[in-house]
């Protein structure tokens, strides 16, 4: 029988809460700039489905909430993983303000939107390792926010001609692998991959870094700019390239393992 606890009605309001940070942070550049009436009303739908469908999951998932360090058993959303909550929630946000990204002022809220947003990838880290707020939950909150924001944001970049199609592709694939990686380790090891690599995460960090930085153009006028850009970007398919080839030698490791 279903039985309400301190932990789900603490995931529920906590989802709540993100839901009206992110109305509010939409709504009033949407009433400054003057979105159209459609817009407005298609991004409070969809980010309520989308904060509905992830309160739903984490219910589900409600036995995750364990600190790591000392086994406790959470009865509420810490510290650590309220941030990476925030960065999931931020992702219907930054979709619909592309919508009006020909604005000036629209690009310039972005730019500084995403920027943060990308920070806070970093500031939950640190928190959990430092304040010893590491769960099991936390870990699949942070890969998962990860993956999602970048698929995201790496489609309108595309649709906008923020990005060349062969780094998208190369994106795309590259997420597609990392998510089946993880799936087939999990079905080979019999367990989930919780290890991070340092060219996992330097794809990432990189990805996110060239997201903010093709967004300064739009704030600054350099010319030279566009040549650091295009150098940038081949050192993100570095990267990605390198963590694809790094996902399949640990994939083949442990099937040996298992032989």
């Amino acid at each position: 029988m279903y039985r309400r606890t301190p932990l789900i009605n603490n995931i529920v309001l906590t989802f709540i809460v993100l839901y009206c940070i992110q109305a509010i942070l939409f709504i009033v550049p949407a009433l400054i700039y003057s979105f159209p009436s459609f817009i407005i009303v298609a991004f409070f739908c969809a980010s309520a489905l989308f904060h509905g469908i992830f309160t739903v999951l984490l219910i589900l998932m409600k036995h995750a909430f364990v600190n790591e360090a000392t086994g406790e058993i959470l009865t509420s959303v810490n510290m650590a993983n309220l941030i990476t909550l925030s960065r999931l929630s931020a992702i219907p946000t930054i979709v619909f303000l592309f919508f009006e990204f020909r604005q000036p002022g629209v690009q310039c809220i972005i730019f500084f939107f995403i920027a943060f947003v990308f920070i806070t990838d970093f500031v939950d880290g640190v928190i959990a390792r430092y304040c010893r707020q590491i769960t099991t939950i936390g870990r699949y909150l942070d890969s998962s926010s990860d993956y999602f924001l970048i698929i995201f944001t790496s489609i309108i970049y595309f649709l906008f001609g923020l990005v060349p199609i062969w780094l998208f592709i190369l994106i795309v694939v590259r997420l597609l692998i990392l998510g089946a990686g993880a799936i087939l380790y999990a079905i080979i090891a019999k367990k989930v991959a919780y290890s991070v690599t340092f060219l996992g995460k330097a794809s990432i960090f990189s990805i996110m870094t060239l997201f903010v930085l093709k967004l300064v153009p739009f704030i600054v006028s350099w010319a030279p700019f566009s040549i650091i850009l295009s150098v940038i970007e081949y050192c993100v398919a570095a990267f990605l390239v390198a963590s694809f080839i790094e996902k399949i030698v640990i994939i083949v490791r442990e099937k040996k393992k298992v032989i």
